[in-house]
This record gives C-alpha cells, structure tokens and sequence, in this order.
C-alpha cells in the first residue's frame, strides 16, 4: 500500500510539472505579447494626442485669433473650455505680452503631461501681428489608465484560456500517457520475470504508438532476461565467494600498505627534526667559531641512524605483509626505549618546559620484553610520548612508569593534559572516525598514532589501555594514561643493577 501511495505521488508530480510548464511557457508568452501590445498602444495614444494638438491648431486657433483682437474675453473663454473638452487635454492658456494670462481653462500639473504652445498671429491691414502665445497641457494620465485596463483586460483572458487549455491538455496526457505509464512503472517495480505485463485499455488502441512499442519491447526483455536468468544464477554463488575472498585479501594488503605509509611519515619525522635543527645551528655558529660539538655531531648521527632503522623496519613489515618473512621478536630493554625517547624529544620537551620522569625502580629499565625493537621504540613507546608532549601543559610532568607484574611487565605514560573528549574516547581506534585535534600549544596531528601504536602492541601479543579524564568532567584531576602490558623476558630478578 505504502508503495503503490509513493508511484501515485510520483506521476502526480508529474502530472503538477506538466501543468506548471504549461503555465509558466503560457504566461511568459502572455507576458510578451501584453508587453509588444501596450508599447503599441501607449504609441497609438501618443499619435492622437498629436492629432488633438493638431486639431486644435487647425480648428480653434482661428477663433482665439479673432476673439483675442476684438477682445472679446467671454468669447475666447468659450473658446478655450471647448478646447479643454478635448480628450486627455487638462488645462490651456492664452498669454498676451500687455496682460500676462489673458483667459486660462483647467487646472495645471506638475508630472505626466505634454505640453504644446501655438503663437496666436493675426493679419490686420495686410501686416501678420503676433498678439499672444496659447498653451496647451495635455495628461497622461488617461493614457495610462486605458493602457491598465487593456493589461488587465489582455491578462485575465489569457489566464482563463492558459488555465482551461492547461487542463485539458493534462487530462489527455493523464488518460493517454500517464495512466499507462503508472501501469508499466508498478509491473517493474515487483520486477516478476515469470508475469507478463498486461496493460488495460491499450488492447483497444487499433494504431500502435509510443506507449505499445513500449509495452512490446519490456514483454522481449523480459523473456531473454528469464533465460538468461537461470544461467546467471548457477554461477552467482561462486562468483560471490571469489570476489569475496579477493576482497578480504585486498582490504588486509591496502591496511598493511597503509600502515606502512603511516609508519614512515609519523615516525621518520622525529629524527629528521633534529638533524635538521642541528644542521640550522652548525649553518648559523659557522665553522669559523668552532662551536659545533662532536656531541652535536653524534645526535646528527644517531638521529640518521634512527631513521635508517625506521627505514629498514618499513622494509621488513612489507616483506612480513607479503608473506616472505615474519616480524622478527626479541628481548628490548625497555631502558633502551627510554633513553631513545629522551634523545628524540630533546627538543620538544624543551620547547614546552617539559619533564619525562621515570618513576619505576631504576633496575627495571634493564628489564627486558618481547617485541621488535625499532617499533617498539618509535612506532609505539615515541608515538605515546608524542603524544603526552603534545598534550601537556607548559611546565608540567610526564611519568614514564614501569612495574613487574608475574610473566608480564606493564609500561604507563601519563600526562596531566586536558584528557581526551568522550566522543573521541569511543572511537580512539576506529580508523575511518578524526580523531585528530590540536595539541595544548596548536600542535597539528594526523589522528593514526593510537592506532598504529594499537596495531604494535598486538604483533607483540601484548595489551593496551587507555585510561582518560577529560577536563571539563574532571576539572581537578584530569590528564590521559596510557598503559601497555607486554611479556617479559627478562625481569628483575635477572637484571643488572641499572647504572645511571
């Protein structure tokens, strides 16, 4: 019911934009032709009120001539009120130089009027006498309500006829196009193959037209679709399956290659910062002032180190994601880790008066889990402190902690930022939702971090927690701790005693 209501409300939209086309192309030729017949008009008004100027000129000025040298002014005042009865014409004047207005006749207006002027001459002892000046003002008002009337009188007839042939132009169309085509629309909208489609009252039509050869031609479409369906079909189910697991296998292969890309942008960015600070300083002191330590050169190195392991690291998870090798796990130092950390973010730590503090027991930095070294230390532990930098306020603490835990040893990063906003809490490691935001000094961020870090730390076999306060909820205690639990290898009891 609900369907066959919206088919009903669709070629009533049509039969409505068939009405409103009708009527909008009507009324425009309407418009038109009212507006070429109203110039036409008002320039046919014009012409007779010349033919009125005219007509006094040839008619009256004789009489005033001879009224106004006899002076007769109750004669030449008849005069002038005949010449006012004239159509349009609104007020008229006779002017002598001795008296200034002789006779007047009407009253005169400001706006919409022609005026027309005649010198009044008379001829007396063979000599032609010029005795006064006639004016005459003419309104055209008058000609502008007869041409409001023709307009309405054009518009309302040629909206009568617009609207009655708009009609039953739609009631043709409804009966003869529409009617048949909500029939052809609701049989292919059930889309049954195995059902003729049988349209009433076309049976009936001796002439084959549009609406039949239509009609015609779905019938052959749906008896080569019904054989060909059935062969369709046998085949459809394993096709399905095979495209199904080429898939999968494309959208594992586009994430590994991703990760990949992600890995070498995040992570190669930290070390080339510092050879490019310390290349700016070595360019800006010169080799003249001597200034460029031999320490300053060994953080240019290992920084080039550190990208050339990211490098080789990249390089290994591709030959992993292909199949041809597979990420190589062994014991790391988490002390190791640690102090790469503190040589990475140097810089950064600096620039926000920031502390990295390690607060465990100083052996377990010679404590030893289970992962891949170089990710370990820049894809996961870098990533996290990158992130507790980035959310820190300026002169705050960030707490590296590690505490021994039976077979596993758990790793805690925690900042007191402003914490992380509940709905990116939910979604922290949902690839497809932004969780990136700027960092507490405008610090830009590509939002992948947690979840590369997430994807390590499950290569490893470990876990991963996140545990935030966001500040407007906890004004007081706020900040993010990160916490990962990875198998040990080697714990304290089998540790070094840990040298500073």
């Amino acid at each position: 019911m609900e369907k066959k209501d919206k088919n009903q409300r669709t070629f009533k939209s049509l039969n409505v934009y068939l009405l409103t086309t009708i009527v909008l192309f009507s009324t425009s030729v309407t418009f038109l032709v009212t507006t070429v017949q109203l110039i036409f008009e008002y320039n046919k008004n014009l012409s007779q009120l010349e033919n009125t100027f005219s007509l006094v000129r040839s008619s009256y000025l004789s009489s005033i001539e001879s009224s106004l040298w006899s002076v007769n002014k109750v004669q030449l005042q008849a005069v002038i009120e005949g010449v006012l009865k004239l159509q349009d014409m609104k007020y008229v004047q006779v002017e002598t130089k001795e008296h200034g207005i002789f006779v007047k006749a009407g009253k005169r207006e400001e706006k919409h009027i022609i005026s027309q002027s005649f010198p009044i001459n008379f001829r007396y002892k063979g000599e032609l006498r010029n005795i006064g000046t006639l004016y005459l003002d003419a309104s055209l008002k008058g000609v502008y309500s007869r041409l409001i009337s023709l307009c309405l009188v054009i518009l309302v007839t040629n909206a009568i006829k617009t609207f009655l042939v708009s009609f039953f132009i739609l009631f043709l169309v409804r009966k003869k196009v529409t009617n048949y085509l909500e029939r052809i629309h609701n049989y292919l909208s059930a889309y049954n193959l195995n059902k003729q489609l049988i349209v009433k009252g076309i049976e009936k039509q001796k002439n084959e037209n549009e609406i039949t050869k239509l009609v015609h031609v779905i019938e052959k479409m749906r008896l080569s679709l019904n054989k060909q369906f059935s062969i369709i079909e046998k085949h459809s189910e394993e096709l399905e399956k095979k495209v199904e697991e080429q898939t999968t296998e494309l959208n594992v292969s586009n994430i590994e290659k991703t990760n990949l890309i992600r890995t070498l942008s995040h992570d190669i960015s930290n070390p080339l910062a510092i050879i490019k600070g310390r290349s700016e300083l070595a360019l800006k002191n010169g080799p003249q002032k001597n200034q460029f330590r031999e320490k300053d050169w060994q953080k240019v190195k290992r920084a080039a180190d550190a990208m050339g392991c990211i490098i080789t690291l990249v390089r290994e998870l591709d030959a992993a994601a292909s199949g041809k090798t597979d990420l190589s796990l062994r014991p790391v130092p988490i002390g190791e880790a640690f102090t790469n950390s503190e040589f990475i973010f140097e810089q950064k730590l600096k620039a926000k008066d920031l502390a990295l503090v390690f607060t465990g027991r100083p052996e377990l930095l010679d404590a030893e889990i289970l992962a891949e070294p170089v990710s370990f230390s820049n894809q996961v532990i870098n990533n996290l402190i990158s992130n507790a930098i980035k959310f820190s306020y300026p002169g705050s603490k960030i707490l590296f902690h590690v505490q021994e835990e039976d077979k596993i040893l758990s790793i805690s990063i925690h900042d007191t930022g402003p914490g992380i906003p509940p709905d990116i809490m939910e979604n922290i490691f949902d690839p497809n939702y932004k969780t990136s935001r700027p960092g507490t000094s405008g610090e830009a961020g590509t939002g992948f971090g947690m979840l590369l870090v997430k994807n390590y730390v499950e290569k490893f076999g470990g876990t991963l927690e996140v545990d935030a306060r966001w500040i407007e909820d906890n004004p007081e205690a706020h900040g993010t701790c990160i916490t990962l639990r990875l198998k040990k290898v080697k714990g304290v009891e089998n540790a070094l005693p840990h040298t500073a």
